[in-house]
């Protein structure tokens, strides 16, 4: 979707799992998009090999997810932090994050892109091993919004650590993360209902 939505953006992609991968290099090519910038590791702090685990009822799972040693049905993926894959050239960066509670490893492997300001959607855990993360991203001058999927809205929440109101402890809900104005972020998120509406009538 970005690649066609801007085809002069630069879209790098991690995918761990070598199945998903693949479709997912088949999707690109059937929309007229190149895969070079796909990239078949996990995304986290450190250079080497995690423990992957997917689930097994299906040739194909959005719910994979890095884990302990010795999980079962686990098994050991590539991995590597964003920094050392994505150049750091760019003027404008939006990052989109969605790892299955393995956040904050991811964040810790890309500080160099974060000096960049990007924008970050991020699938959220709320969990308190957010907290350090938190406040780096605080310090260096972000701002927390709920994305709202149901209402479309974007609302203001102080931590990444703490469920916003109305959302359960053990949700997963998506935070847009920058350093934007909040008038230009809720600018952006009306203009994406607005095209998503148009989209979904034709």
């Amino acid at each position: 979707v970005a690649g066609l939505t801007n085809p002069q953006a630069k879209v790098h992609t991690f995918e761990p799992h070598e199945m998903n991968f693949g479709r997912l290099l088949l999707n690109l090519r059937a929309n007229g998009l190149a895969g070079n910038k796909a990239h078949n590791l996990a995304a986290t702090r450190t250079a080497g090999a995690v423990p992957f685990q997917v689930k097994i009822n299906h040739y194909l799972s959005s719910g994979g997810s890095v884990v302990s040693e010795g999980e079962k049905f686990a098994k050991m993926v590539p991995a590597g932090p964003i920094d050392d894959h994505v150049p750091l050239t760019a003027q404008r960066v939006c990052v989109k994050i969605d790892t299955e509670g393995h956040e904050v490893e991811v964040l810790a492997g890309m500080p160099k892109l974060l000096e960049l300001k990007p924008d970050i959607i991020l699938e959220c855990a709320f969990v308190p091993a957010m907290s350090d993360t938190e406040a780096y991203l605080k310090a260096a001058g972000y701002r927390f919004f709920h994305i709202d999927d149901k209402r479309w809205t974007l609302n203001a929440i102080d931590s990444l650590a703490v469920p916003p109101p109305n959302v359960g402890a053990t949700a997963l809900e998506n935070v847009l993360m920058t350093t934007r104005q909040e008038p230009d972020g809720r600018e952006r998120c009306e203009r994406a209902r607005a095209d998503y509406e148009a989209a979904a009538g034709r």
